[in-house]
């Protein structure tokens, strides 16, 4: 009896927490727009507004601080090189030609901090809702920060229709393209002798040894 209504709770954990888990490929699908706004510093008297739009592939972030500091970026997640596009009008591109990871410096490395500071500071602490779904302003931020987070970082470049379950949330590694197996080179035959012989005096040992000395005497090879 204790069994089967642990066995109960097991299944309603597990379900309960696949229910509040978004799906990866929902999240890449997405067509959202949502803005966060909150008081800004200092004296909270002018808003700070995060606006993030997602159509697709296509990702803009918009952010205002103090009325007069504005900045745009626009990234598509299935494009490649891997890039950002800053500012509106005029847009300035701004290409990855290096591994961010642990290191500073570099107009695209500067940029993807920036980036991320913005998304996490104004996005994903004041966006109200829970992360794990994407009805919720929450939710919509934290699936575009996963998926900025793996093309920009990661240098994942998204396919549409391809499966990307479990790849944002880390459970599975990014697709990375191998190529083949490499094959052993073919082992040498092994001569096969007979009862009382020995390698010296195997069949296949003494015919090489004849064709061997057939070989005129006195011609060299080059």
């Amino acid at each position: 009896m204790r069994l089967c209504k642990f066995s109960i709770f097991l299944l309603c954990s597990l379900f309960a927490t696949s229910a509040l888990s978004f799906d990866d490929n929902e999240c890449l699908k997405q067509q959202f727009e949502v803005d966060i706004i909150h008081k800004g510093q200092p004296f909270g008297l002018l808003p700070v507004i995060l606006n993030i739009k997602k159509q697709g592939c296509l990702i803009d972030v918009n952010h205002e601080k103090f009325k007069y500091i504005k900045k745009s970026w626009s990234v598509d997640i299935c494009r490649e090189p891997v890039h950002i596009k800053k500012g509106t009008g005029a847009v300035d591109v701004i290409k990855k030609n290096r591994d961010c990871q642990g290191k500073v410096g570099g107009p695209f490395c500067q940029e993807y901090s920036e980036l991320q500071k913005v998304l996490q500071d104004d996005g994903l602490i004041f966006a109200p809702g829970e992360k794990e779904t994407l009805a919720s302003d929450h939710g919509k931020t934290y699936c575009t920060y996963l998926l900025l987070k793996n093309y920009l970082e990661n240098s994942l470049v998204f396919n549409r229709g391809q499966d990307y379950k479990g790849v944002l949330s880390g459970q599975r590694k990014a697709y990375i393209e191998k190529g083949p197996t490499p094959q052993p080179p073919p082992s040498a035959p092994v001569p096969v002798m007979e009862e009382g012989e020995t390698p010296l005096t195997s069949p296949e040992v003494e015919e090489q040894t004849e064709v061997k000395d057939a070989s005129p005497k006195g011609q060299g090879f080059f």
